[in-house]
């Protein structure tokens, strides 16, 4: 299986949790070989192509859509949005990226490498402009929790083992729009950080992750917006790039 991973979001999920999981759609023809590979072929490995990760957020409607249609046409369905004008947006060293499977389009920057949390801080801080490019009212009041997860590997227990650090700053606002910025940082030890990525999620308007192209390190050195909702909102993300 791949990584448990939002599909629509990009979230990261923890099936222990119970929050999201996955969807099975129905079988084409790719997913049909690929099961008939896993069932003759020993050791064969491989995502199953008709399976998908969703967030307790989009779980429901993913799995709506599997009653009647295989993956690829269920995920078309999920993240058809309006054609986004971006004309006059400027994207600074922002690309438009597109996925030949599913239409999906996203922007994508290179940004000055930041600490993880201290990007988070700047999201945080531009909450209201964003608010107010998406249409939404005022930002609401964003309560933090944070949680240390140990790995126990090797032969080495807590507190000798690997461990994650996941910060959630979350809230609703008056209409019942969710606000979700998670920084997760995966650490070797107590002095050496495995790797760190971020994301802010506003209901489903909004979709921001950040995390190292080299997949190391504290820092953060790449942004990404899924699916922008408005030419506003993408303005406003794009000054993070600049």
């Amino acid at each position: 299986m791949r990584p448990p991973v939002c599909e629509i979001c990009d979230a990261n999920l923890d099936p222990a949790d119970g929050d999201g999981g996955p969807v099975t759609f129905q079988p084409d023809d790719r997913s049909r070989e690929s099961r008939r590979r896993s069932a003759e072929e020993p050791g064969f490995v491989g995502h199953p192509p008709d399976t998908g990760w969703f967030c307790g957020a989009h779980i429901d409607a993913a799995r709506g859509a599997a009653r009647t249609l295989t993956f690829p046409e269920g995920m078309r369905r999920l993240l058809a949005d309006p054609a986004q004008d971006l004309v006059g947006v400027e994207l600074g060293s922002g690309r438009p990226v597109a996925s030949d499977q599913f239409g999906l389009e996203w922007v994508e920057w290179t940004v000055q490498p930041t600490d993880a949390h201290a990007f988070a801080a700047s999201l945080r801080s531009m909450l209201p402009t964003l608010f107010e490019a998406l249409g939404l009212g005022p930002t609401p009041a964003l309560e933090r929790r944070t949680d240390r997860r140990w790995t126990p590997m090797d032969g080495a227990q807590p507190p000798l083992c690997p461990f994650t650090d996941t910060t959630v700053d979350a809230g609703v606002d008056a209409d019942g729009t969710p606000v979700d910025l998670e920084v997760v940082v995966n650490h070797w030890n107590e002095d050496e950080v495995a790797n760190a990525a971020l994301s802010l999620r506003i209901g489903d308007r909004l979709a921001i992750s950040a995390y190292s192209a080299a997949g190391s390190g504290r820092d953060v050195d790449t942004l990404r917006l899924r699916r922008p909702t408005t030419a506003a909102a993408l303005a406003v993300v794009a000054t993070l790039a600049r």
